[in-house]
């Protein structure tokens, strides 16, 4: 009898198996029906959608109107500032920089001495008060110096320097060195600067120095090859300097705000070797200017005319010819003075001078007579007239062909003809 295989029965799935049927294929709910009270809510909540994005909308416009005032605030800003950072702060240059940040030495000093007068009636300077500032204005040094010498006057009315301040002051070569240190791989920047370094026997490089004084542009403002402090600060910052008493501060100030009214221009044209311009636009004073009443390069040179010999006797004939010929007016002829008692009174100028050369002005002079050589002397076979012993010999031995070769050269002087007077002109 065959056996039959049993059927096992199917075994209720456990609740391991529903929880991972359910996590590998999860089961799909239908959307049930919407009711009215949905569609009621859904219609409510896309009406008030609409309105919010209309809101929003609104709101954003009125966000780019702001941003667009805001932007514009933005570049009217940066304009300004663009402005103002192109102007000179000469205000806060003449009060000293008063920021922290601004009391460091830096690459650029400004430096003004004062002086007192020593000696007989205090005609001869020595130095008294030496002030630096930086580049903001900031007083770096500032030392009175007691001179090497009594002083005769304090000239307190112009230096402002009195007895007091150089009792107890600092020796002058204490304060040289200290300068010297200071100013060392610095550029200097001084009015009139050489008088500075003169007074504190020191030297600098002369392209680590600018000079205001020499500068051609300031010279041109000013109208002068010599412009002074207290006008080149009046044109170009607008500032009164020197009412009084002088401060070698302030003054070291005001050079330090004129050069960095010219900064730009003055080392562009020494890096391109090129003529500089006034710059005009970087004070309020400057920017005021008539422009068409002063030179923006400096002040013009007169262009000399050096003469030559030959140019100096052709450009003297030509006056003497026109003295000749006149104007033809009877007038001119008598107030023409006499040419003779002209050649008389210029040959007495050069008597009195005792003018050894004249360029061609005394042309009736007399002709200069030269005097005839010696004439050779006599040889004979082993003698020579008017000498004896072995010295003639010598002399014979050594004379016989210069002397001769010069006489022969030279020939009879009184046979030669006079030398023609006024031997250039055409007769």
């Amino acid at each position: 009898m065959a056996k039959t295989k049993k059927v096992a029965a199917p075994v209720a799935p456990s609740s391991n198996w529903k929880s991972l049927k359910a996590a590998i294929k999860p089961a799909s709910s239908t959307p049930a029906p919407a009711s009215d009270s949905s569609k009621r809510k859904r219609t409510h909540s896309s009406v008030s959608s609409d309105a919010a994005e209309r809101q929003k909308g609104s709101s954003t416009s009125l966000k780019g109107k702001e941003r667009q005032r805001a932007d514009e605030a933005a570049v009217d800003a940066r304009k300004k500032g663009a402005a103002h950072k192109r102007l000179i702060p000469v205000d806060e240059i003449m009060q000293g920089g008063l920021a922290a940040w601004q009391r460091d030495p830096g690459q650029y000093l400004a430096i003004d001495c004062e002086m007192v007068g020593v000696g007989p009636e205090g005609v001869e300077s020595t130095l008294a008060r030496v002030s630096i500032v930086n580049y903001h204005g900031s007083t770096i040094l500032d030392r009175f110096v007691r001179p090497r010498e009594r002083v005769t006057d304090y000239r307190t009315w112009v230096s402002g320097v009195r007895e007091e301040d150089l009792r107890n002051a600092p020796s002058f070569q204490e304060v040289q060195k200290e300068v010297a240190a200071l100013i060392k791989d610095r550029i200097l920047i001084g009015h009139a600067l050489s008088n500075d370094t003169q007074v504190l026997l020191l030297s600098h490089p002369w392209h680590m120095t600018r000079d205001t004084s020499k500068y051609a542009p300031l010279q041109g403002l000013a109208k002068t090859k010599r412009p002074g402090l207290k006008n080149l600060a009046k044109l170009a910052l607008g500032v009164d300097i020197q009412a009084g008493e002088h401060s070698s501060v302030t003054d070291a100030r005001a050079t330090m705000a004129l050069y960095r009214t010219q900064k730009s221009a003055w080392e562009d044209s020494l890096l391109t070797h090129k003529t500089p311009s006034l710059l005009t636009n970087t004070t309020p004073a400057l920017e005021a200017l008539d422009l068409s009443k002063i030179s923006l390069t400096g002040v013009g040179k007169k262009r000399q005319q050096h003469l030559g010999l030959a140019a100096t006797i052709r450009h003297e004939k030509h006056l003497r010819e026109e003295a000749g010929r006149g104007s033809g007016d009877e007038d001119d002829l008598d107030d023409e003075p006499d040419e003779l008692v002209e050649d008389e009174k210029r040959k007495k100028r050069r008597v009195e001078r005792k003018d050894d050369l004249v360029l061609g002005f005394d042309f009736d002079a007399a002709p200069v007579v030269v005097a005839a050589p010696p004439a050779a002397p006599v040889h004979h076979k082993d003698k020579m007239v008017g000498a004896s012993g072995a010295g003639a010999k010598k002399k014979q031995k050594g004379t016989t062909g210069g002397a001769a070769s010069r006489s022969t050269i030279r020939g009879d002087m009184s046979r030669r003809p006079a030398a023609k007077d006024s031997w250039w002109e055409e007769d």
